[in-house]
C-alpha cells in the first residue's frame, strides 16, 4: 500500500492510506499508555431514508460486543466502549503501549466478523430496546426528542439516535450489511491514536489491519428544510415530572461562524451572568451537525403555571439581543476558554477525532474554540437576527398532569400535504418516519360496485391489477421488481379497493409510473380474468375457509335484504363463475374517476417533488362520480335470529346490529366500545368480552367488528365456543352489551382502554401501507386525511359517557340480527 504522511502541526501527524483510511497521530510518552478512537462518519444521519431505524446504534453494539471479546481473548489489555451520534459512530479504547497495535488488529477483526453477518442479532435488539425503554421513561429526554421531531420536518435530525422500536424490529442482518458497505469504508473511517506508541509499528499495523477495508464514498447529505411562516408550538404532557418545562428553540443551520455564534450565545447564557427568565433554572444549548443543520435552544425550568409569561420572556429576550437591546457576558466566554484544562489523552484523541470526521481537518475543533476567544458581540447579534426571520421558532411546554389521560405519543402527528386536482382526484402526502415509503392508489367500491349477479367483481378486478399492465411496460417492471425489495399490492374490503406499492424511499420514484399505469390505463386480458376467476372460485368452494367468514358472512344476509352489505366482499363461488372480461372493463371505468380516488404517499419523501411527480401522473384520470349500488333497508324490519348447521366440532355465535353510520364525530367512540370489548386487533387476551368468556369457560375465540360503508353500517360480536357452551356464550355476550348499554365502565377501565388503543394505532402509524390506508379512508370518507394523523390528540378526549353513548346508539334491538351455528348431529 502506499500512504502519505503529513504534519498537521507540531507533535501530530496525519497518515492517509490509498484507500481513504486516514490515521492521526499524537506522540506522548510520559505514561506507556495509549488512547485510540475509531470514528466512523455519518452515525444515524446516514440510516437511509427515512431514519429512525437504530440501525447505527445497532451496529455500534455488535461490533463493541465483537471487538471486545478478541482483545478478551488473546489477553490485550485494552478497556473498549462505544458510542453514537447523529453525525459519527465513535469507538475507543485505551490500551498498554504494548497492546496497542494488537488491539487495533483485534477491533478490526471484530468488525470483519460483523460485516460477515455472524451474529445473534435478536439477542442484541432486545439489549437497544431496554436502551429505548430507560430512555423513555426521562420524560425531560423524550420531551427534548419530541422537540427535535417538530423542529425539523426534513432533516435526519430529527430521528433518536436509537431509533423507534417499531422500525428496529425490521431491522434484519441484510440491512446491518448494506449500512456496513455504505459507511465501513475507508473513506469514512478516521482511526486517532494519542499517547505512548512506536510510529513505525503503529502506522504499518494500522496498514494490515485496515486492508480489507474498501475505498467507498466519503458520505455526505444535503436535505432542505421547508420554509415556515409561524412558529410552531406544541405541548407534552406528563404526570412524571414537577412544575413545567418551556423550551424555545431555532435551526441554525450548519455554517462554522453561525455555529461559533451561538455556542457563545449559550455559553452566556448558562454562565453566572446570563438570563433568567424568572425561572428556577435555565440552560441553553448549542448544536451544529457535520451535515448543513443545526440547532440553538433555552430550556426553563419554572413553576407549573409560569409557562406563558416565561415563553413570553425567553421570546422577547431573543429579539433583544437580535436588536442589540440585551446585554451579552461573553467576555466570561472568553475567560472561560482561557481556563480550559490539557486534554488527558483520550481527550486529545476525541478533539482530533471528532474534527478530522466530521470536516477532515483534525484541528476543526481547536481552531473553533480559538474563533469563540475572539468573536464579538456584533457577530452573535447578526446570526440571531438572521435565524429569527419567517417562522423559524419551535416551542414546546412540558406540563404536569395530575389526571390519568393517555400521555401524548413521543411523535408528532405529520405535517399533510393535499391537493385535488382538476379532475376531481385527491393527492395527500404524509411525510413520516418509516422504513419504507408507500404510494396507494384508493377507490371507493367493494360490493358498493356489484348487485347479486356480479358479487366478487371488485375484488377479482383488484387482484387483477399488479398484472393488469401494457407489453412495453412489463419489461421495466420485471426489471424494477428484480433490482429493489419493491413490492405491488392490490387489496379490496366491502367499502374500498385499490393497489399499492412499497418500497424504500429513493426506490419508490422509479416505480410510481408503473404503478399509475396499472392503477388508471390497466390492460385486463381474458386469460387472466378466466384464470384469476377460476383460482377464486375454488378458494371460496374449499372449506378451508374459517368459521369466522363464513358466520359474518350469514350476519349479514339476516342484517340486510336490499343493501350492498348482504354481498360477500369477496363473492362466491357461483357469482364468480359468471364474471366476464367486459365485467372487469366496466367496473374499471364505472370506479377509475376523478371524485371517487384518492392518491396517499406515506414515507420519507419530499413532498413538492412527490406532489409534481403524481399531478402529472394522475391527470390521464377521468372527470366523474361513482355512484354506489344498493339500496337503503326498511327500518321498519327487525333482522331476528337464525340458526344454521355446518359440519364442524364446534359452534359459532354472531350478534349484529346495523344502522351504525359512520360520523368524524362519534366513530372514535365507537372504535374504542369495539376495543373495550374485545381489546385492540380483537386481542385473544384482551377485552372485556373476551375476558368474561375464557374465564368462565364459555368461549376461546371472539371478534369484534365496526364497519361503516356510505351512510351506513354495522357493529357486531362474533364469538366460537365448544357445542355445550352455547347459552353460557349467549348470556355473557348479553350481559357485557346490557352493562355497556347502561354506561358501566370506570374511569380506570377506559383510561387502559385507551392506552391499548393508541398503542395499535402508533403500530399502523409505523407502517406506510397502514398509514396511506388510514389516511386514504379518511379523504373518501371526510375528505379530510389529516384526522387519522389525529386521532392520537383525539382519543384523549374521548369520556366514558361517550363510550356508553355509542353503545346506545349501536345496541339497538330493532336493528338486530343473532345468528347461532351449530355443528352437524349436535
Amino acid at each position: 500500500m502506499y500512504r502519505v504522511r503529513t504534519a498537521v502541526t507540531d507533535g501530530i501527524e496525519k497518515v492517509v492510506y490509498p484507500n481513504g483510511l486516514t490515521l492521526t497521530l499524537r506522540a506522548d510518552h510520559r505514561v506507556p499508555v495509549a488512547a485510540a478512537r475509531c470514528y466512523v462518519r455519518g452515525g444515524s444521519i446516514a440510516e437511509e431514508a427515512p431514519g429512525g431505524s437504530g440501525i447505527a446504534h445497532l451496529l455500534e453494539h455488535l461490533i463493541a460486543t465483537a471487538a471486545a471479546a478478541e482483545m478478551e481473548e488473546h489477553g490485550d489489555g485494552a478497556l473498549l466502549n462505544a458510542f453514537t451520534t447523529h453525525d459519527y459512530t465513535c469507538f475507543h479504547w485505551s490500551a498498554a503501549e504494548e497492546d496497542l497495535v494488537p488491539s487495533l488488529c483485534r477491533f478490526f477483526a471484530g468488525l470483519r466478523r460483523i460485516a460477515s453477518l455472524s451474529f445473534d442479532l435478536d439477542a442484541e435488539k432486545n439489549v437497544v430496546m431496554q436502551e429505548i425503554d430507560l430512555f423513555r421513561e426521562k420524560r425531560l429526554g423524550l420531551f427534548q426528542q419530541c422537540f427535535l421531531e417538530e423542529m425539523f420536518e426534513a432533516h435526519p435530525l430529527r430521528y433518536p439516535v436509537c431509533g423507534y422500536k417499531t422500525l428496529l424490529r425490521e431491522v434484519s442482518a441484510a440491512d446491518l450489511g448494506h449500512y456496513i458497505a455504505r459507511l465501513y469504508t475507508g473513506a469514512n473511517v478516521r482511526l486517532v491514536v494519542s499517547g505512548a506508541f512506536d510510529e513505525e509499528s503503529l502506522v504499518g499495523g494500522v496498514e494490515e489491519a485496515c486492508a480489507s477495508l474498501p475505498e467507498g464514498r466519503r458520505f455526505e447529505l444535503h436535505v432542505e428544510e421547508p420554509p415556515r411562516s409561524i412558529a410552531r408550538v406544541f405541548d407534552f404532557d406528563t404526570p412524571d415530572v414537577r412544575g413545567g418545562y418551556t423550551q424555545v428553540g431555532m435551526r441554525i443551520g450548519g455554517d462554522f461562524e453561525d455555529s461559533v455564534a451561538f455556542a457563545a450565545l449559550a455559553r452566556s447564557v448558562n454562565s453566572s451572568r446570563g438570563p433568567t427568565f424568572a425561572a428556577g433554572e435555565v440552560e441553553a444549548r448549542s448544536v451544529a451537525s457535520a451535515f448543513h443543520a443545526g440547532y440553538f435552544h433555552l430550556l426553563a425550568h419554572h413553576a407549573a403555571d409560569g409557562s406563558a409569561a416565561i415563553e413570553e420572556a425567553m421570546r422577547q429576550w431573543l429579539d433583544d439581543v437580535a436588536a442589540g437591546r440585551a446585554p451579552l457576558p461573553l467576555d466570561a466566554v472568553r475567560a472561560a476558554a482561557h481556563l480550559d484544562d490539557e486534554p488527558t489523552l483520550d481527550g486529545w484523541a476525541a478533539l482530533l477525532g471528532h474534527g478530522d470526521v466530521r470536516s477532515g481537518h483534525p484541528l476543526e475543533t481547536l481552531r473553533f474554540q480559538e474563533r469563540l476567544r475572539t468573536i464579538g458581540e456584533d457577530d452573535v447579534r447578526s446570526a440571531v437576527a438572521r435565524h429569527l426571520a419567517g417562522g423559524n421558532l419551535t416551542i414546546g411546554r412540558l406540563r404536569q398532569r395530575s389526571d390519568s389521560a393517555v400521555a401524548r405519543p413521543p411523535r408528532p402527528a405529520p405535517a399533510v400535504y393535499e391537493e385535488t386536482l382538476p379532475n376531481g382526484a385527491r393527492l395527500v402526502i404524509l411525510p413520516t418516519p418509516s422504513a419504507q415509503a408507500c404510494c396507494q392508489v384508493l377507490w371507493r367500491g367493494g360490493v358498493f360496485a356489484e348487485n347479486g349477479e356480479t358479487n366478487g367483481l371488485c375484488s377479482l378486478m383488484a387482484r387483477l391489477l399488479p398484472r393488469s399492465i401494457s407489453e412495453e411496460l412489463r419489461q421495466a417492471l420485471a426489471l424494477y421488481r428484480e433490482t429493489t425489495r419493491a413490492s405491488f399490492y392490490a387489496f379490496c374490503d366491502e367499502n374500498f379497493f385499490g393497489v399499492s406499492l412499497t418500497a424504500s424511499a429513493r426506490e419508490l420514484d422509479a416505480g410510481l409510473d408503473l404503478l399509475a399505469a396499472m392503477a388508471i390505463q390497466p390492460v385486463f386480458t381474458r386469460d387472466a380474468v378466466d384464470d384469476e376467476r377460476r383460482e377464486t372460485a375454488e378458494r371460496h368452494a374449499s372449506s378451508r375457509i374459517s368459521w369466522l367468514p363464513q358466520t359474518r358472512r350469514q350476519l349479514k344476509s339476516l342484517l340486510y335484504r336490499r343493501h350492498p352489505y348482504r354481498l360477500s366482499e369477496g363473492g362466491t363461488a357461483e357469482s364468480l363463475l359468471h364474471l366476464t372480461l367486459d365485467d372487469v372493463a366496466g367496473c374499471h371505468v364505472r370506479t377509475c374517476v376523478g371524485d371517487n380516488i384518492a392518491v396517499v404517499v406515506s414515507g420519507a419523501v419530499t413532498p413538492e417533488h412527490v406532489r409534481d411527480r403524481l399531478a402529472s401522473l394522475f391527470a390521464a384520470v377521468p372527470r366523474g362520480s361513482f355512484c354506489p349500488t344498493g339500496q337503503p333497508e326498511d327500518g321498519t324490519a327487525v333482522p331476528g335470529m337464525s340458526v344454521i348447521t355446518r359440519p364442524w366440532t364446534f359452534g359459532a355465535l354472531a350478534i349484529g346490529y346495523r344502522g351504525v353510520e359512520w360520523d368524524p364525530e362519534t366513530w372514535l367512540a365507537f372504535n374504542l366500545l369495539k376495543a373495550l370489548l374485545v381489546g385492540p386487533e380483537n386481542n385473544s387476551v384482551r377485552g372485556r368480552l373476551t375476558r368474561a368468556m375464557r374465564d368462565e369457560g364459555a368461549a376461546y375465540s371472539t371478534v369484534c367488528l365496526n364497519q361503516s360503508g356510505f351512510g351506513e353500517g354495522y357493529f357486531a360480536l362474533l364469538a366460537a365456543f365448544a357445542p355445550q357452551k352455547e347459552e353460557r356464550a349467549v348470556a355473557i355476550a348479553e350481559r357485557e352489551i346490557e352493562r355497556l348499554r347502561s354506561g358501566d365502565i370506570t374511569a380506570g377501565e377506559l383510561d387502559h382502554c385507551r392506552k391499548l388503543y393508541l398503542l395499535q394505532h402508533l403500530r399502523l402509524y409505523e407502517s406506510p401501507r397502514a398509514h396511506a390506508y388510514g389516511a386514504g379512508r379518511e379523504v373518501l370518507f371526510s375528505k379530510n386525511p389529516a384526522s387519522w394523523s389525529r386521532i392520537s390528540d383525539q382519543v384523549r378526549e374521548i369520556t366514558a359517557n361517550d363510550v356508553a353513548s355509542a353503545a346506545q346508539l349501536a345496541f339497538l334491538d330493532r336493528s338486530r340480527g343473532v345468528v347461532l351455528v351449530r355443528p352437524q348431529g349436535g
